[in-house]
């Protein structure tokens, strides 16, 4: 029985740094609560960095055009890249066997040239220097040989990428494939895993608790608000719980997915991330997506937009008062 593909934003099929993150979220709901997910297919996007190696077997970086990328590849092999980094693997698991043949061919040939490091301020033969990209230089004594070597390597290898196919023009596609993943738009994976997250068990279980001395919230799993945002969400009638999905938006702090006492809710916050001062106003709706209110700063207690630390610690000291403040019961 084949496994349901998993959902990730269409644009992290041709972007490793984007499937990290992605596969960061859905390991959230996994460790957090227990939603199921595809192990098999996650290990394999782990597994050293398959996902980026299979993009690159599949674009035009695999295929070596010119003398630069030679040296680049040789620059690789000089610092042990190879020994950690190959699509090798991906050109197998996709199918291209000849292609994988000759960059293999490749990589042997590459392993036997022989170079040794230079200091250029010592040496007067500069056109025998090739910079290392590093800071330091290399001499290679053949390097005719070397240039000779690649264009025939380089002409065979147009050949045979070319018969394959390749660079592909459907990279997102084979990706999809090779890995079971189904590419969707970033607001679609929001509301699919945030959704998931909300059908399980373990979310109705789960309450982490304020910390009496903190000013931000539980932050496990994730979380943004402040007291400030408590005390609005009060002001309204929720009693905040914790948080357990979040959206960055370049640098504000977008999208929180939230529990309360009510059931889970949407807050958007497009004020500056890394202000204390700049809270609100922070939309509200449901978890669907529908509008109900907005969080404002006459929500919430003047006192509570001091950030001093004396205020903080004098009003954290008035024990008969600090219950209402805070509306425990």
């Amino acid at each position: 029985m084949t496994k349901e593909a998993l959902i990730v934003r269409e644009a992290a099929l041709g972007d490793h740094g984007k499937m990290r993150q992605d596969l960061a979220c859905i390991a959230l709901t996994r460790d957090y609560f227990g939603v199921d997910v595809d192990e098999a297919a996650i290990e394999r996007l782990q597994d050293r960095d398959m996902h980026a190696t299979a993009i690159t077997a599949l674009g035009s970086e695999c295929l070596p055009t010119a003398w630069d990328s030679w040296w680049a590849l040789l620059h690789d092999r000089l610092h042990g890249n190879f020994d950690g980094w190959s699509p090798l693997a991906a050109f197998r698991a996709l199918g291209y066997a000849r292609v994988a043949d000759l960059w293999q061919d490749q990589e042997a040939f590459l392993r036997t040239i022989q170079v040794e490091k230079v200091d250029p301020n010592e040496d007067d033969d500069l056109d025998e220097f090739m910079p290392d990209g590093e800071g330091g230089y290399y001499r290679m004594h053949d390097r005719g040989a070397f240039e000779q070597a690649c264009a025939e390597r380089q002409a065979a290898s147009i050949a045979v990428f070319k018969d394959a196919g390749l660079p592909s023009q459907y990279v997102e596609a084979e990706i999809s494939a090779l890995f079971n993943l189904e590419g969707v738009s970033q607001e679609t994976f929001d509301v699919y895993w945030a959704t998931r997250i909300t059908e399980t068990q373990a979310f109705a279980r789960y309450s982490p608790e304020w910390p009496d001395t903190s000013w931000t919230g539980p932050n496990d799993p994730v979380g943004w608000l402040t007291r400030r945002h408590q005390a609005a969400l009060r002001a309204h009638g929720y009693e905040y719980r914790f948080a357990f999905w979040e959206r960055e938006q370049g640098y504000d702090r977008g999208s929180l997915w939230i529990q309360t006492d009510k059931g889970p809710l949407r807050l958007f916050d497009s004020t500056d991330a890394a202000s204390l001062r700049s809270n609100f106003p922070v939309r509200v709706a449901s978890i669907e997506g529908k509008p109900l209110f907005e969080l404002t700063r006459n929500d919430v207690p003047d006192w509570l937009f001091d950030v001093g630390r004396d205020t903080w610690h004098r009003k954290s000291r008035l024990a008969r008062f600090w219950p209402k403040l805070l509306g425990k019961r």
